[in-house]
């Protein structure tokens, strides 16, 4: 008895002091999801603060030394509350540690989620119409079920990737026929047949993402995991990642002008340098060349009555077929800090393209200005500039400039056509109130983007080429299954920056409470207005500059036969209530209502729609 009791002794020992061993690893990665960076900002503006770093995802060493700019003394007991919880998580210790070196940490979470909604013959298919970005709870579900593992090899090594269970969106689809065109080598159209290639999205008032119960279907299951992946490494001042996962780059509530967090993931290589003062990163992300998903139809200018050629999309594609060419998106942005109270950043980025995949080094290079390379042929540029300050104790303001086109003195003669000019703005005020049990927070946000911010050439200007346009709307492959056996590997087209892309004009106001004891509620009312530019409109050069929001264009889309239908701006109110509780360590039920009303329902005069939507949750995880 003495001996077992010995050894269960020596074995504890043992336990504890490779726990005690092991030092934490900085490289581990706050996404820009978690509420980590969420309850930072909170903290940060109750102390008469500027937010920390609006650079997403965050490494454990970058928020540690976010952390350690607070004043601890300073701090109220609502706010060392807050304080304690965010360096309680920073300092989350793995389950498995094999070794001193070596730490492994793995979860499971169970998320049956059901959704509802009233109107089922206007709200189908968000794909189709950009003024219907804000659907998101029934296009893209939650996961069933989640399996994240993670790895950390020493303090300066770490992996992470997330086996996901779940519904794809091939529970709403059904196949039908759609035209494919077929042309010569020299673009010339020799025939045009059908096939069963495309997605449609059937109207139901009622889905869950529990794929193997009626109206689902075992073939239902999502093959598109994993949506993070990747492996980070580094040290007390910098972090290089690859591999895939969503990145957020600015402070928008509503979405950010450069990079938003509605992409799903990014393919994406990318290197950060930080200092309490000051931040540096260069990234790299991979996407899919527009040639992939276009097709060529010689047809009628309807603005002239010329016969030229029109590229259309066709983003139902063959996976037999090779993907070909090369489009990147590089950035670099500076971030630093004047004082406590004010923080910029500077971004500049272009979309590289190369139609042969080969690609110019000197895009890589980390420190060039990439305007100045003067390749409109294979790129086009961004340029963003951030201001963060937190004038009053308790209250921040942010504002955002974005430019996507501008043209110089002198660049055009007065009577020539020149590109039109692409602006983007975003203001906005925060607030937060940290306090014994929780804490309150609210923000009001305003923002306008010109009618051709994002967009870019659609072969008709003399050079004859970039016909599918360098623009910043980037493709995210989806299999989907359909109805009849059918399997189809789909594009969804995004914008790479704001949520609700071009020729918008967006008012938010926000506002919600944390409890600390295990509940949030949260309630929001935001006013879009939409012109009829969207992510399919086609680019051309202007006479004029145009401000949106547009009301009628002559230009064509890259996907309707008749871009002329839309004759209207459209009007956009949407209230949601969402709240969560946690029952216990290990369950949470989470529930979200939203009421929309759209009145000239896309873009066209007179139409209205309006739908009820609520979903609800059960989250339990270990």
């Amino acid at each position: 008895m003495k001996r077992k009791a010995s050894f269960i002794i020596t074995f504890i020992l043992c336990i504890v002091s490779t726990v005690a061993a092991y030092g934490g690893n900085g490289q581990r990665v706050v996404a820009v999801d978690d509420g980590l960076y969420d309850a930072m900002c909170a903290l940060y503006f109750s102390q008469g603060m500027a937010a920390p770093s609006s650079t997403g995802p965050w490494t454990v060493a970058e928020m540690d030394m976010m952390l350690e700019r607070i004043d601890v003394s300073r701090l109220s007991a609502g706010e060392r509350r807050l304080y304690d919880m965010i360096a309680d998580e920073l300092g989350r210790r793995p389950r498995f540690q094999p070794d001193d070196a070596l730490a492994i940490d793995a979860g499971i979470v169970f998320s049956p989620y059901m959704y509802v909604h009233s109107n089922s013959d206007d709200f189908t298919n968000p794909d189709d119409w950009s003024n219907d970005g804000w659907w998101g709870d029934w296009n893209r579900m939650e996961s069933l079920l989640a399996i994240p593992l993670e790895i950390s090899i020493g303090d300066h090594m770490y992996g992470y990737t997330e086996i996901q269970a779940g519904a794809n969106r091939s529970m709403l689809a059904d196949i039908h026929e759609i035209g494919q065109v077929s042309a010569d080598a020299n673009g010339q159209v020799t025939s045009v047949t059908t096939s069963p290639s495309s997605v449609s999205y059937s109207g139901r008032n009622i889905l869950s993402n529990v794929f193997l119960l009626p109206p689902g279907e075992g073939n239902d299951f999502n093959l598109n995991f994993p949506y993070s992946a990747f492996a980070s490494a580094g040290g007390e001042h910098w972090n290089l990642m690859i591999g895939r996962q969503k990145l957020s780059w600015g402070p928008g509530v509503t979405g950010n002008l450069m990079i938003g967090d509605q992409i799903p993931y990014h393919n994406n290589a990318r290197f950060s340098a930080f200092t309490r003062s000051f931040k540096y990163t260069f990234s790299v992300s991979s996407f899919i060349h527009p040639m992939n998903y276009t097709f060529r139809v010689h047809e009628t200018d309807p603005r002239d009555g010329q016969d030229k050629w029109f590229d259309y999309l066709d983003l139902y594609y063959d996976q037999a077929r090779p993907r070909e060419g090369l489009s990147m998106f590089i950035a670099h942005r500076l971030e630093w800090r004047i004082g406590e109270r004010a923080d910029m950043a500077i971004t500049e980025a272009i979309m590289y393209q190369s139609e042969s995949g080969n690609i110019d080094l000197s895009v890589l290079s980390p420190t060039a200005l990439f305007h100045n390379y003067y390749i409109r042929g294979n790129a086009n540029s961004l340029l963003s500039f951030e201001l963060d300050m937190t004038i009053f104790r308790n209250f921040n303001f942010y504002a955002v400039f974005l430019i996507d086109e501008i043209n110089g003195p002198g660049e055009y003669d007065s009577d020539e056509p020149f590109p039109p000019s692409a602006f983007g703005a975003q203001v906005g005020i925060r607030t937060s109130w940290p306090m014994e049990h929780g804490y309150l927070y609210g923000s009001l946000e305003g923002v306008y983007t010109d009618p051709f911010l994002y967009l870019r050439d659609d072969g008709r200007d003399p050079r004859g080429s970039g016909a599918y346009g360098v623009n910043f709307i980037v493709a995210v492959p989806e299999y989907v299954n359909g109805t009849g056996g059918q399997r189809v590997a789909n594009y969804s087209l995004e914008f790479l920056g704001y949520r609700y892309g071009n020729d918008s004009i967006v008012a938010d106001l926000n506002l919600g409470w944390k409890d600390y004891r295990g509940w949030s509620m949260e309630g929001n009312f935001m006013y879009l207005v939409q012109g009829v530019m969207d992510r399919y409109s086609r680019w051309s050069m202007v006479d004029r500059d145009v401000m949106g929001p547009t009301s009628s264009s002559s230009l064509g889309s890259y996907i309707y036969d008749d871009h002329r239908v839309k004759d209207a701006v459209s009007h956009t109110l949407l209230f949601t209530i969402s709240a969560d509780v946690q029952i216990t360590d290990w369950l949470t039920i989470e529930g979200k209502a939203d009421c929309v009303t759209i009145f000239n329902y896309m873009n066209m005069k007179g139409r209205r729609a309006s739908d009820f939507q609520f979903s609800i949750g059960i989250i339990m995880s270990y």
